[in-house]
């Protein structure tokens, strides 16, 4: 189901995702690539790929598809609430009552 990027395809799609590319990182998404795959070379920080996976189906409009890897981001670690709260792909999330418990999530785990 999900493929594993070689260190060359990896080469070629991170600088799509980290330029903001999003929708041809969602094409390779929607290709049967997770977020977490797509980085299989970087081990560290997975949180922060669930959160752009979050952010760049935000962007495209799929309120849906966003709330899909947030829950997981914040499960991985992903602690920013504020930075999170103010980025305009996740404003289509703003009034939903998942938006809300998943920032509350976020803010318990901050002392």
């Amino acid at each position: 189901m999900f493929q594993e990027l070689a260190p060359e395809q990896f080469a070629r799609f991170r600088p799509l995702f980290e330029g903001f590319d999003y929708s041809l990182s969602l094409q390779a998404a929607i290709e049967g690539l997770s977020p977490r795959r797509m980085f299989a070379e970087r081990t560290e920080n997975p949180d922060y790929y669930d959160h752009l996976a979050a952010l760049a189906w935000g962007h495209l409009g799929n309120a849906e598809k966003a709330l899909h890897y947030l829950p997981p981001a914040v499960d991985l670690g992903w602690r920013y609430v504020e930075w999170t709260r103010q980025q305009p792909g996740l404003s289509l999330l703003h009034g939903l009552p998942e938006w809300a418990r998943i920032l509350t999530r976020m803010a318990g785990w901050e002392s």
